[in-house]
């Protein structure tokens, strides 16, 4: 947690996630925000912003693909391209989680609140057997 973070307000958690095996892991990572806020006694929201960050300046990836390939503009393209498909690829993985994850949560309070009235149903059925 971060420093901005206030008792029963709000909690900022930054992550970093790095990947390893595919080609240009080491140049870039998937930054996220997680912002939980209480909007009320027995009530909150969860933001989570994500982006991808890139490690190594891409003008040093530039250059060394441009003099390893002789400055052929083919290579300068596909490498921007490239860099566009990590962006793309990993961004449509970040929402199918996180809307993943909304559905699951939707359960759990589903869930929970189900419970809760199975709960209160129960003990109003039995005050109305006590006060017979």
């Amino acid at each position: 947690m971060i420093d901005c973070e206030l008792s029963n307000s709000h909690y900022i958690i930054d992550t970093e996630v790095r990947n390893e095996g595919i080609k240009y892991a080491d140049a870039f990572f998937i930054a996220s925000r997680y912002c939980l806020v209480q909007i009320g006694p027995n009530k909150s929201y969860l933001k989570v912003t994500c982006e991808v960050r890139y490690v190594k300046s891409l003008m040093m990836i530039i250059k060394c693909k441009l003099t390893r390939f002789f400055l052929n503009l083919k290579y300068f393209i596909y490498l921007f391209i490239y860099l566009a498909f990590i962006e793309k690829n990993a961004m449509a993985a970040l929402q199918d989680s996180y809307t993943d994850l909304s559905k699951f949560l939707k359960r759990i309070f589903d869930f929970a609140n189900a419970l809760m009235f199975g709960y209160l149903f129960i003990f109003a059925f039995i005050k109305i057997i006590e006060s017979n």
